[in-house]
């Protein structure tokens, strides 16, 4: 592997771990507060 090689697929090693960690029910909540929610017309 190059770094770059190595690079990508850390990147998309962490990725697949914060799809399946917000895919958690204690995370699933955070989901609908309105601070992750632009306002009507934005």
């Amino acid at each position: 592997f190059t770094f770059a090689e190595a690079l990508i697929l850390a990147i998309q090693e962490d990725t697949e771990e914060a799809k399946r960690q917000l895919g958690l029910p204690e995370h699933l909540k955070l989901k609908e507060d309105n601070c992750f929610h632009l306002p009507e017309g934005k």
